[in-house]
């Protein structure tokens, strides 16, 4: 697999710098950043090759990094990967959502910015 080969190579570097970059460009710009991580699905008795290993660890790895991201800036965390209920009617595949999927990932989303907005009228 060439994915694979590319995404053991680079791990978290490219992704790390990226979303550094544009962090960094997004508040110098005086915007609130708000960082979701991306939920993760198995479905039961699917085999686990070492492609679908790898996305799942890549996902897991990049999820760590957006939360840490969110320790060291003053990015807000929207942990999608806790709260998106494992439900196979809201996944299409691993990581890509249905409709249902997606109204729900929506809700939390707008239940995470709702939420937050008395954190934004206490910055500068």
């Amino acid at each position: 697999y060439i994915a694979l080969a590319i995404l053991t190579r680079h791990r978290t570097s490219c992704f790390d710098s990226n979303l550094r970059v544009m962090l960094d460009l997004s508040q110098g710009a005086g915007a609130y950043v708000y960082l979701p991580t991306q939920p993760y699905f198995t479905v039961t008795g699917q085999s686990a090759d070492s492609l679908e290993r790898a996305y799942r660890d890549g996902l897991r790895e990049h999820n760590a990094l957006v939360s840490a991201l969110t320790l060291l800036t003053e990015a807000r965390l929207i942990d999608l990967d806790q709260a998106m209920p494992r439900e196979q009617r809201y996944f299409a595949d691993p990581i890509h959502m249905t409709r249902e999927g997606n109204a729900e990932k929506a809700r939390l989303v707008s239940a995470a910015l709702r939420a937050g907005s008395s954190y934004l009228s206490t910055l500068p």
